[in-house]
């Protein structure tokens, strides 16, 4: 199963410190809640809530990601792609 692996990659995040922002489309009507393996990991962390499956045509994560004064970022996803 993918969890473990995901939840292995999650931890080491966190003990390198590695900043994270959560992001999940619909939560209630479409994705389901993050899996309780990932959400222990970041207890605390706001989970940004997409309306589209596209995270770039989401204005919220877009100007988290902007705030953020990241030059570089890695992004990580069952989809992802950067144009």
């Amino acid at each position: 199963m993918v969890i473990g692996p995901v939840a292995q990659n999650s931890k080491a995040a966190r003990v390198f410190d590695v900043p994270v922002m959560l992001s999940m489309v619909e939560i209630k009507g479409l994705s389901g809640y993050m899996r309780p393996q990932i959400q222990t990991v970041f207890a605390g962390r706001v989970l940004i809530e997409r309306s589209t499956m596209n995270a770039w045509d989401d204005e919220n994560l877009v100007g988290a990601i902007k705030t953020s004064s990241r030059r570089n970022i890695i992004v990580v996803g069952l989809w992802s792609s950067v144009e």
